[in-house]
């Protein structure tokens, strides 16, 4: 039978400007846990074995946090263009 499981691509590349900080946008806390774990933990949660996380600013500090998890895979977005 084959794998019908979804993939999830998160967003996770912005630099968060109005934020005015050094950190990554996605690695600021709320309630204890980066807004890219709570991300991460609810696509595991609802059965999304596999996330493509594309990271551009702060690349390294965004894999270095992101760990070991299984099923991670990444796209470096070069180029700082948005989503827009």
């Amino acid at each position: 039978m084959p794998d019908t499981s979804p993939i999830a691509i998160v967003l996770a590349a912005g630099k968060g400007t109005r934020m005015e900080s050094d950190l990554p946008k996605v690695l600021h806390k709320a309630a204890g846990k980066t807004l890219l774990d709570w991300v991460l933990d609810a696509l595991q949660d609802a059965g999304c074995r596999d996330q493509i996380v594309v990271i551009g600013y702060g690349a390294d500090r965004v894999r270095t946090s992101i760990g070991e998890r299984a099923g991670i895979q990444f796209a470096v977005q070069q180029k700082q263009q948005g989503t827009g």
